[in-house]
């Protein structure tokens, strides 16, 4: 009878670990194919797996993609939030809930070929100077709600527009407070909105999810919009000739022998915060953000990264789109993306990020013609 017993209880014990095991097999699967932009499962109506881990990651594209209410409706599961406090996930998900009835984002995804025009000249030569008062940032000019506005093509960022434009004054603001945390790790303040309409060229997002930027004089040098992934993640292939000034959409016409594997990376919340690559500093490996919002060409994030590396102090301070100011030092070295090794300017501050050891900056791409291949996951740079 106690041998029964106990052959019983053995038998729970390993039922209900490899049930666990099970779960965590497909929230890792799920992870994986979110990462590399796999989308097909992840945008089915049901979740793929049960679990509340699942549902997080299963919502997770929705965000990225700027569809509010979509991500609304998947991680409302009972359970969710004291899940999230257990796990570290920073969401009020009580006040994520009043967006579950914003119109869903349409369409996900474009087949169309197309491309448009960078509206100015800068980082179009492979010298282009890697001061960070000289201006390198890409403009690109698009409609919001029929209202045209001029954006920074910023890989780094979602919609964004800064309050007192008349682009911004047509969105649609909620009565929910946010928080984004901006390229420096800081917080950033922010009016969570949605645009009827944005179009890019011939290519029109209807409700998408928009950020409203408070509190910037307007004559500031952040006081501009951006625009980013949230866009870019609608296509199979994102090519951007800035020697040319062209910026290509779904166009496979691209050279592929210097690629490297590029995942959608997420912060600590589930939510994705950028795209990432490999690189290798001083025989160092890191992943590294690709920000052609961020006006500089190889950011550190941390005084303790690379703390052997005894830089000079500048004379200017960084700043970031949300205002945020911040000390810098700078050094020189080589820097290998896939099969290419080059000297870079790098600039750290001593202010870390949560997601973040480095970013790419514009300047690190001044002059190239690179490719965000989505369908492949790798990133290409020529």
């Amino acid at each position: 009878m106690i041998k029964n017993k106990k052959s019983a209880l053995l038998f729970l014990v390993l039922f209900v670990f490899s049930n666990f095991s099970f779960a965590a097999k497909e929230e890792d699967q799920l992870l994986s194919r979110l990462k590399k932009f796999q989308w097909s499962n992840v945008l089915e109506e049901v979740s793929p797996c049960p679990s509340l881990e699942c549902h997080l990651i299963w919502a997770a594209p929705a965000m990225g993609l700027g569809d509010a209410g979509v991500y609304a409706h998947r991680v409302k599961e009972n359970g969710m939030q004291e899940y999230a406090n257990k796990n570290g996930v920073s969401q009020n998900f009580d006040a994520v809930k009043n967006l579950e009835s914003l119109k869903p984002t349409n369409p996900w995804h474009f087949n169309k070929k197309y491309q448009i025009q960078i509206k100015n000249k800068s980082s179009r030569t492979k010298n282009e100077p890697k001061d960070m008062a000289v201006e390198s940032r890409v403009f690109i000019g698009i409609l919001v709600n029929d209202a045209p506005v001029d954006v920074i093509f910023d890989t780094g960022a979602t919609l964004s527009l800064p309050a007192g434009s008349v682009a911004a004054d047509t969105l649609d603001v909620l009565d929910i407070p946010a928080n984004s945390p901006s390229a420096l790790g800081k917080n950033d303040v922010v009016a969570f909105s949605t645009a009827k309409e944005v179009s890019i060229g011939d290519i029109k997002i209807n409700n998408l999810m928009a950020k409203k930027k408070e509190g910037l004089p307007k004559l500031d040098i952040n006081a501009v919009g951006l625009f980013g992934y949230d866009f870019l993640l609608r296509f199979d292939t994102v090519n951007v000739d800035l020697h040319s000034g062209v910026i290509k959409f779904n166009s496979l016409n691209y050279k592929k022998d210097n690629c490297s594997p590029m995942e959608m990376a997420l912060d600590k919340n589930r939510i994705p915060a950028g795209l990432v690559v490999d690189i290798m500093i001083d025989n160092e490996w890191f992943k590294a953000r690709i920000d052609t919002g961020a006006n500089v060409d190889v950011l550190l994030h941390g005084k303790d990264i690379m703390p052997w590396k005894n830089g000079k102090m500048l004379n200017i301070l960084g700043i970031d789109t949300a205002g945020n100011t911040t000390p810098l030092e700078e050094f020189e070295d080589n820097i290998s993306l896939s099969k290419v090794t080059s000297p870079h300017t790098i600039v750290r501050t001593p202010f870390s990020n949560d997601t973040f050891k480095v970013t790419l900056g514009i300047k690190f791409f001044a002059g190239h013609n690179f490719t965000f291949d989505f369908k492949n996951s790798q990133f290409c740079l020529n």
